[in-house]
C-alpha cells in the first residue's frame, strides 16, 4: 500500500479517537446507549471498544469474520472486565463492492457510529489508491 494511502488512514483515525474522546466522554451514557464500531478487531479500533465498554456503552462491532477465533479472541475477552454488552457483526472485506445492506442490521438501535475499518485488498482501477476516496 502506497504511503499516502497509509497516512491518510492513519489521519482518519487520529480524527475517530479525538471526536471520540471528545464527544462520547461529554455524553452521558443515558444519551448515547449503542455505538458501532467498524473495523472492531483491528489494533486501535480494539482499544475503542475496550474503552467504551468500560464505560458502560454497548458496542455492535463489525468484523469481516466473527466465526473466526482467531482474529477476535481479544475482542472476546474485554466484556469480562466491562459492564457494557458486546455484539459481534460479520460484514466482510470494505474493498468488496457487495457492501449495500451488510450494515442494515448492526445499525439497528445504534446511537453513534465510530469507522474504524478499511479496505483489506484495495482494489486499484489504474491509478493510485487513495485511502480517503477509495473507501
Amino acid at each position: 500500500m502506497p504511503m499516502l494511502a497509509i497516512i491518510n488512514n492513519l489521519f482518519i483515525i487520529v480524527i475517530l479517537l479525538q471526536v471520540t474522546q471528545t464527544s462520547i466522554a461529554m455524553a452521558s451514557p443515558t444519551s448515547i446507549k449503542t455505538v458501532l464500531v467498524s473495523g472492531a478487531n483491528g489494533y486501535l479500533a480494539s482499544h475503542i471498544v475496550k474503552q467504551l465498554l468500560e464505560k458502560q456503552y454497548n458496542v455492535h462491532a463489525c468484523v469481516r469474520n466473527k466465526d473466526n477465533i482467531s482474529s477476535i479472541s481479544h475482542l472476546l475477552k474485554i466484556p469480562n472486565d466491562s459492564t457494557g454488552k458486546l455484539t459481534l457483526f460479520s460484514t466482510g472485506d470494505l474493498g468488496d463492492s457487495s457492501l449495500v445492506g451488510r450494515y442494515d442490521t448492526p445499525l439497528v438501535g445504534c446511537d453513534a457510529v465510530i469507522h474504524a475499518a478499511s479496505p483489506l485488498n484495495p482494489k486499484l482501477k489504474g491509478g493510485e489508491y487513495d485511502g480517503i476516496r477509495d473507501m
